[in-house]
């Protein structure tokens, strides 16, 4: 398999799914209807997700394949990153309510984070390295009690955010890893102060002592694994042996068994149906990098 090939053609995808129409925004899914009629549609409130997954995905190829974006399509993205951007919370969101969490998805506060390293890292980018600081200051304040979120809108009290949504691990857990990254690719030590005390939280709360699924551990797969990633991450850089094999043996026991031989994983912890691609690579990553840790994961 030519693996290079596939990844350019990955990344020529994650051009056509832009919409040229709307400043270059990436469509949210495809519908296919029960004529096999493909539609490409936008979700409201979730735009940013995707904002964020696409600076990941297109500044990871670049770097490693030399893949280029069109001068027009970066300089749109940017000015839709700065927009999105321009809220009471500092990462992605479209169309908030003050006044209705369920316009707040903060779920993309990861994808924020990885976006802003990216860009400060691989563009040397001053804006995208203060807009990630920010960021983090209004998330961390949002999030000094780790269990319940308030968001500051500006107008009234701060309102909370409770719920699936509002999750731990759906929501700053699976940042982690976004949090490392600007770390890595900026040296500011706030990024890194933010992954370790979100990380105290999640060592205690998403991942048990002998490995088993932890109570704390969410609906979304997807994210769970995020989190598991993310917490490799600060056990890694800490050089914390104990907590490096209690994420070995959560693996063993636990991870290893949400995957099945054909490679179907399902979108929700526990469910039997609806299937979601990102936590099979999810597994396969956080395999390779246990491997590097202790060579048969």
């Amino acid at each position: 398999m030519d693996l290079t090939a596939n990844l350019i053609l990955g990344g020529q995808n994650l051009l056509t799914c832009l919409n040229p129409e709307v400043n270059y925004l990436p469509y949210w899914q495809m519908a296919v209807d029960e004529n096999h009629f493909g539609q490409y549609q936008f979700r409201r409130y979730c735009t940013g997700h995707n904002v964020g997954r696409w600076w990941n995905t297109m500044l990871r190829l670049e770097r490693s394949t030399g893949f280029g974006i069109p001068a027009e399509v970066e300089s749109a993205m940017l000015e839709n990153s700065w927009r999105l951007a321009d809220n009471p919370t500092g990462i992605f969101l479209e169309d908030i309510d003050p006044k209705d969490p369920a316009t707040w998805y903060i779920h993309s506060y990861r994808e924020t984070m990885l976006s802003f390293g990216l860009l400060a890292g691989l563009r040397s980018s001053a804006s995208a390295r203060d807009h990630g600081l920010l960021a983090i200051e209004r998330m961390s304040r949002a999030s000094e009690n780790p269990n319940c979120w308030r968001l500051a809108g500006g107008v009234g009290p701060p309102i909370s955010k409770t719920g699936r949504s509002g999750e731990p691990v759906y929501t700053h857990g699976r940042a982690i890893e976004g949090l490392l990254c600007f770390y890595e690719e900026t040296g500011e030590t706030a990024a890194l102060e933010e992954a370790e005390r979100l990380a105290e939280f999640h060592f205690l709360h998403t991942v048990s002592s002998d490995g088993t699924l932890a109570e704390g551990c969410g609906h979304h797969t997807h994210s769970y694994l995020n989190t598991i990633r993310g917490l490799i991450g600060i056990a890694g850089l800490k050089r914390d042996t104990r907590r490096l094999q209690q994420l070995h043996q959560t693996y063993q026991r636990t991870i290893s068994q949400m995957i099945t031989r054909s490679g179907f994983i399902t979108h929700d912890i526990g469910a039997r149906h609806g299937g979601d691609i990102a936590s099979a690579g999810d597994i396969a990553h956080i395999a390779l990098l246990l491997w590097d840790h202790f060579k048969d994961p």
